[in-house]
């Protein structure tokens, strides 16, 4: 028994004995390991920037795709007949845009109309005619322009486009709920014409802000500018996000040219609920001497899939010389047919009454394609 004991305390004294030892040895190995992990990292890190130099190298080395162009079409060809109008088939419109970007914050659009056919704009002074040049507003080349988007919610545009006025002026031509526009557009044109110059729009919430430095309000469009007179101009429009479907807009644009001055003031209303869309815009203007009033309230209901009507009343009392009766009264019934979201025809029934004239009835019908 007495051996066992003695034998038991040799046993631990030598384990004792021997622990500082084996701790040692333990320790001297992991330190072995951590630095053999510490060159495989290193040389890990060596090959990872090697790879990363070489495809920075080969991306440098690559040519720049170039910037795809957007192409679209949009053709119109009509009927038209009514009183005093000879009855046959009209190509209306046949736009060609193009499109792209340059870099990441600036694109560029290029649209114009080979369908345009050069009129000739007359200057009356007491019913006589005293100049006669080119309409700017017929030539074909339409849109021109570059636009810088910083970020921000800011667009700045320079060059030829439409002018920031009137709703339905600035309304895609693709998607008029009648065959022409209101007379405010059509024939006193406050909207719906182009010019060179610069606009700036600024979103911010449920508003857009826009303001323009424009060479004229139409007139001098496609053409070198003489004059030293600027158009100043803004609109606004408020979106509210608390009633969807709701749209308010104020436009104005003033400026003194050297023939005679030029003032417009408008405001927009318009509201859509389900298939149901609201739209009226009152304008009047100055363009020397002659002042000139228009405002239109319409409808228009989706019916199914495939189907609108639409109405108008239309309303204009202008002093322009170069109008036979500035005194016009338009009613206007429309409908459209959807083939699909490319192609449509459309009709519309026109009464136009005159203060001095006899009324005259037209109607138009026309088909689309728009690719």
């Amino acid at each position: 028994m007495v051996r066992r004991v003695r034998s038991g305390m040799v046993s631990l004294a030598l384990v004792v004995a021997c622990a500082p030892h084996a701790q040692e040895q333990s320790r001297e190995a992991l330190l072995r390991e951590i630095e053999a992990l510490r060159r495989e990292q290193a040389a890990m890190q060596e090959r990872f920037d090697a790879r990363l130099k070489a495809l920075e190298a080969a991306l440098a080395a690559k040519p720049v795709a170039a910037s795809p162009i957007a192409v679209s079409l949009l053709a119109q060809t009509r009927f038209e007949a009514g009183t005093g109008l000879a009855a046959g088939f009209l190509t209306r419109r046949m736009e060609i845009k193009l499109g792209g970007k340059i870099g990441r914050d600036l694109d560029w659009v290029l649209m114009f109309d080979p369908a345009k056919s050069t009129r000739l704009a007359t200057t009356r002074v007491g019913g006589v005619v005293t100049d006669v040049d080119v309409d700017q507003r017929s030539r074909m080349l339409q849109d021109a322009f570059v636009a810088f988007r910083p970020g921000g919610g800011w667009t700045i545009e320079v060059g030829q486009k439409k002018v920031p006025f009137s709703k339905e002026g600035l309304q895609p031509t693709d998607d008029l709920e009648q065959t022409e526009r209101s007379m405010l557009n059509t024939i006193l044109r406050f909207g719906d014409a182009r010019e060179l110059g610069l606009q700036v729009h600024k979103a911010m919430g449920d508003w857009t802000f826009t303001g323009a430095v424009l060479n004229g309000v139409g007139e001098t469009m496609n053409a070198r500018e003489t004059d030293t007179g600027k158009i100043v101009g803004g609109r606004a429009v408020y979106r509210p996000s608390s009633v969807p479907g709701l749209h308010v807009g104020l436009a104005a644009m003033s400026g003194g040219l050297s023939d005679r001055r030029r003032e417009r003031l408008g405001g927009e209303l318009a509201y859509r609920r389900g298939p149901l869309t609201l739209t009226s815009e009152l304008a009047s203007g100055f363009d020397g001497d002659a002042r000139s009033f228009s405002g239109y309230g319409s409808a228009r209901w989706r019916v199914g899939s495939r189907w609108e009507v639409a109405g108008r009343f239309d309303r204009m009392n202008s002093e322009l010389a170069s109008l036979s009766d500035g005194n016009e009264t338009q009613w206007t019934l429309g409908a459209i047919y959807h083939f699909d979201d490319k192609a449509r025809v459309q009709a519309s029934l026109v009464r136009r009454q005159f203060r001095s004239l006899p009324h005259r009835d037209a109607i138009t019908v026309q088909v689309q394609a728009k690719f």
